[in-house]
């Protein structure tokens, strides 16, 4: 009986193969109605991000889009026939390669520096999550997960905008940073699609069609295209990414890698160390979920390749057994936790004591505050009030039954000329203190405290992905509240500890408000 398409591809390789092409082929096409039902339908959108966001960071359906978009390119590019010279170009591969490598250190060398240079400037810590606003346009940014490279899509803001969901565009930080970056950004990420695309057929032929191998390269480029504008070179991401498609790209044939793994695999390790280290020094409350992303994509780019790998020693086979066993059953753990906490909690119907309610953020108020009949999906909720179930920005759903918590610390930059400060709506369901204010005004330390009758508590009992919709709901309120004291630019910096309240004060407090 003769073998489907995609699995002719998988068993046999891909150049000189019919059916293979055709397996190929049926990829491309897969790949593109994927994407288009991604763009016409929220529960197709809500199942790919469950799928991709565990190994390819995404809290929009901007990454799903990517990924999707590369892969019908990637497989219509490997079902072109290759021409006589199967062996391909050696030199031709080793110019894309050199150009791939050195335009991704470029991108991400200038968007680090940046960060660094538009943190100073403002005056806040690189290394505290910042949400800087300008109007009702947000852009998240920190040392470890920079979005300064999102300057350069401010220019497609208005097409972006009509897309379906919530995309963070990099609008309001494209006025504090120089155009010259926006386009040697758009230069690197061209300049780095194209390289990696081109040389995709190339590590096909290097490596005969080895399947794993051709994954491990075209998820790895991505990757590391991914991060010029979303995430930068210190996200959990990139460095595993960048060490797979280094050995990838110096290779010249399947056995000359296998002597490479050998070689640098304990440096590559010990690079990987050094980073979760770093993760533990700067990122604090991040680093579980740092090390579990770190774990999954490393699993994403070995198992394809360990389960590929027929060791000749019994010893070596059973290494990587065991090897391949612990990273499928953590992958399962993570997806598993997603499925009924994380982002599949969207299609899960909700038990009793749920409540939801609805924001106005122009004045800010709460619009509506009802509670939830049983077996509502909160996928549903979020369409019927307008938001989006993925990046939510006006909807609250809670728990009743959580406990109430304090309030919400935060930095405020104030980044307006002459207005920091001003008369909270009587309305708002958030009151405001300042705590704190540095000599000369442009930086305070406030308190919000929310009514917890009519919104949730700022940190849930439980993580879940509708706490997290939540906790960044409260940011939209938080900074809500402050356009309608008279502010349009100003930087929100949550401060979740003691360290985080005098790193930003730059120096310790008499009273720390979270003693």
């Amino acid at each position: 009986m003769r073998a489907l398409p995609l699995l002719a591809a998988v068993r046999t390789g891909f150049a000189g193969h019919t059916s293979a092409r055709w397996g190929l082929l049926t990829c491309a096409v897969l790949c593109s109605v994927s994407f288009a039902l991604v763009l016409l339908n929220d529960t197709v959108r809500v199942l790919f991000k469950w799928l991709i966001d565990p190994v390819f960071h995404t809290t929009s359906s901007a990454a799903t889009l990517q990924i999707l978009a590369a892969g019908a390119i990637a497989s219509g590019l490997l079902a072109l026939p290759r021409g006589r010279n199967a062996e391909g170009s050696p030199t031709r591969d080793r110019s894309l390669a050199v150009i791939l490598i050195g335009t991704l250190v470029f991108g991400h060398a200038i968007v680090l520096a940046m960060h660094v240079r538009y943190a100073s400037a403002i005056g806040i810590p690189s290394t505290l999550h910042g949400y800087h606003w300008l109007g009702e346009q947000n852009t998240y940014s920190f040392l470890l997960h920079t979005h300064v490279g999102k300057a350069l899509l401010a220019v497609l803001d208005p097409w972006i905008a009509a897309l379906p969901g919530n995309y963070d565009t990099g609008l309001a930080l494209s006025q504090r940073t120089p155009g010259a970056f926006a386009l040697s950004v758009g230069a690197a990420l061209l300049a780095s699609c194209i390289a990696a695309f081109a040389l995709l057929p190339g590590i096909a032929t290097r490596y005969r069609d080895d399947w794993a191998l051709i994954w491990a390269y075209f998820f790895a480029a991505l990757n590391c295209i991914k991060t010029i504008v979303d995430g930068g070179p210190l996200t959990y991401r990139f460095l595993p990414s960048f060490l797979v498609l280094l050995l990838l790209c110096a290779a010249r044939d399947a056995g000359h890698l296998r002597q490479l793994l050998r070689k640098f695999t304990g440096p590559c390790i010990a690079l990987l160390a050094a980073y979760l280290a770093l993760w533990w020094r700067v990122g604090g409350e991040d680093y579980g979920s740092a090390f579990n992303a770190t774990l999954i994509l490393v699993s994403a780019l070995a198992v394809p390749v360990l389960l590929r790998w027929k060791p000749p020693r019994a010893a070596r086979r059973h290494v990587r057994t065991v090897a391949v066993t612990a990273l499928l059953i953590h992958a399962g753990a993570i997806y598993s936790v997603e499925a009924m906490h994380g982002t599949g909690m969207l299609l899960h119907p909700l038990p009793s004591g749920y409540r939801v309610s609805v924001l106005d953020l122009r004045e800010p108020r709460v619009l509506v505050s009802r509670p939830v009949p049983v077996g509502t999906l909160p996928l549903d909720l979020y369409r019927y009030y307008g938001d989006d179930p993925l990046k939510p920005s006006r909807v609250f759903i809670w728990n009743e039954n959580e406990m109430p918590q304090s309030a919400l610390i935060a930095g405020v930059s104030y980044l307006d000329a002459g207005a920091n400060g001003g008369r909270i709506p009587i309305s708002s369901p958030t009151r405001v203190s300042e705590l704190w204010r540095a000599g000369d005004g442009t930086h305070a330390i406030l308190a919000f405290r929310a009514d917890e009758s009519r919104v949730p508590p700022y940190f849930s009992d439980t993580a879940s992905a509708l706490s997290n919709n939540n906790y960044h709901v409260h940011l939209h309120l938080a900074a809500a509240v402050l356009r309608s004291a008279g502010l349009t630019e100003f930087v929100l910096l949550p401060l979740l500890d003691r360290q985080h309240v005098e790193r930003y004060a730059g120096r310790p407090l008499a009273a720390n408000p979270l003693d």
